[in-house]
């Protein structure tokens, strides 16, 4: 059985996979370096043992079942003899095995998303790209719209609401602590212009575009526009 993933609703389904008539190559094992080819050798064991393999669950790795065949040879050399005698079996293990980790990664990115999703405070798309990416081992990911759009908007729409609502927090607080800060200088009769406020309210920089609005509006409320 191979799998695949919804990326719509990061379901698991689950697909057939025909393992084939595997047969094992005719011929004997190319010699090297002139030296003399050794007997013809029977693979209906190994072929037998990739066979089964293809029934476990999860999917092993070709690298896996090669120690498991031959623990005594180097899995690197005894890979290399088995693609060459038993093409088809190899191919097979391989792909399903490539299949399962894609899944997996995807099942992980959708659970990071679901998790961004609840977060509070929420977070940005871009910060959410940047955990995904750094989770799979990439520099970067560029394609979250497309494996899961409906999670990536919801996360956006989730985002930008909060950062109104941050946005007009500020706006009531720098309002708030202006109007306050003109009425004090007012009360000890000082006019309040715009770096006494400044430095009344410990501010590191003169005040914002809206800041001064904002002042002009409390001047008006005290009368001294």
């Amino acid at each position: 059985v191979l799998f695949r993933s919804d990326f719509l609703t990061g379901d698991i389904i689950g697909t057939d996979f025909d393992f084939g008539k595997l047969t094992v190559r005719a011929g004997r094992e190319r010699c090297r370096g002139g030296q003399p080819c050794p007997p013809q050798y029977d693979w209906s064991d190994e072929l037998a043992e990739l066979k089964a393999a293809q029934d476990e669950d999860p999917p092993p790795s070709l690298q896996e079942v090669a120690r498991r065949i031959n623990p005594r040879q180097e899995t690197r050399t005894f890979i290399h003899r088995l693609r060459n005698n038993l093409p088809e079996a190899c191919r097979a293990i391989s792909s399903r095995h490539a299949e399962y980790q894609r899944v997996q990664k995807l099942n992980r990115l959708h659970g990071m998303l679901r998790q961004a999703l609840d977060e509070d405070p929420p977070p940005s798309m871009n910060e959410v790209s940047r955990r995904v990416a750094k989770c799979l081992g990439r520099r970067r990911i560029t394609s979250l719209y497309t494996l899961s759009p409906d999670l990536c908007y919801a996360i956006s729409a989730r985002y930008k609401e909060y950062r109104l609502k941050q946005d007009e927090e500020e706006r009531r607080r720098l309002r708030e602590d202006i109007r306050r800060a003109a009425k004090v200088l007012h009360s000890r009769n000082i006019y309040p212009a715009r770096m006494r406020v400044v430095e009344l309210l410990g501010l590191s920089s003169d005040l914002s575009v809206r800041g001064r609005a904002f002042l002009r509006e409390a001047k008006r409320e005290l009368g001294i526009g």
